[in-house]
């Protein structure tokens, strides 16, 4: 089963993300901080990680870079979920994710950067 590992620091978007993959046939395991992600990225098998940019500790991004440099991390695909960074955000762009999505986030969107996303990565 495809495991889509869901990074972010509010409750109810965790669960409403979680809800959409269960839904799809995913398996989901979310945390609420990257910090809590990086100590457990080893045993988790993740298929694709979606990280929130705002977050406390550590942000996505910071996350991102840190997954990039672990050797298990450098293929695992990442998309970054930002309401606070514009596209062009250099931040952004040299973070190492494969996909960026701007918030609010609409559904649709979301399971489209999902399915092509790990489309790539197989």
């Amino acid at each position: 089963m495809t495991n889509i590992v869901v990074v972010d620091d509010e409750a109810l978007i965790r669960q409403a993300y979680t809800d959409i993959f269960e839904d799809m046939g995913y398996g989901v395991t979310a945390f609420e901080s990257g910090l809590a992600l990086l100590d457990s990225f080893h045993t988790l098998n993740a298929d694709l990680i979606i990280l929130d940019v705002q977050m406390p500790g550590l942000d996505g991004i910071s996350v991102c870079r840190k997954i990039r440099e672990l050797p298990d991390g450098k293929k695992t695909p990442i998309i970054i979920i930002s309401g606070s960074c514009g596209r062009a955000d250099p931040d952004l762009i040299y973070s190492g994710a494969n996909r960026f999505i701007h918030k609010p986030v609409d559904t649709e969107s979301l399971i489209e950067a999902v399915q092509k996303t790990l489309a790539e990565a197989s």
